[in-house]
């Protein structure tokens, strides 16, 4: 399992995507049922980094994994791709659902802070 997870989101890692989004695929298509993908990459992180320390940074990483984890059904996964790169994989999600996740997991990530020792870099 830990070769499979990313320690600093909590997010299953790009290895262990790819693992599930197979299983997923092949499931969706076995019983016809619909499937989404959703990209995220952080705007401005380097920024975060440059102006707050790569801690920080780590911790914005960190704040987004638990706000996709909170905010998405546990059918779905949520995967740290690396760097500023998180993907999504909906699970039973048409369109229409797909963007409705989108949205709630947007407003929650635009909600949250990081406080740093610094101040505030959400």
């Amino acid at each position: 399992m830990l070769a499979d997870r990313d320690p600093l989101t909590g997010c299953v890692n790009r290895r262990g995507f790819e693992k599930l989004a197979v299983r997923e695929v092949a499931r969706s298509d076995r019983f016809g049922q619909p499937l989404a993908v959703r990209f995220l990459d952080i705007d401005r992180f380097r920024q975060v980094n440059d102006s707050y320390g790569h801690a920080a940074g780590d911790l914005v990483l960190a704040m987004i994994g638990a706000c996709a984890r909170n905010v998405l059904r546990e059918t779905d996964v949520v995967a740290h791709f690396g760097g500023e790169g998180f993907v999504v994989l909906l699970t039973d999600a048409d369109e229409s659902t797909a963007m409705a996740a989108a949205e709630r997991l947007r407003l929650a990530i635009a909600a949250a802070a990081v406080s740093t020792i610094k101040g505030d870099c959400g």
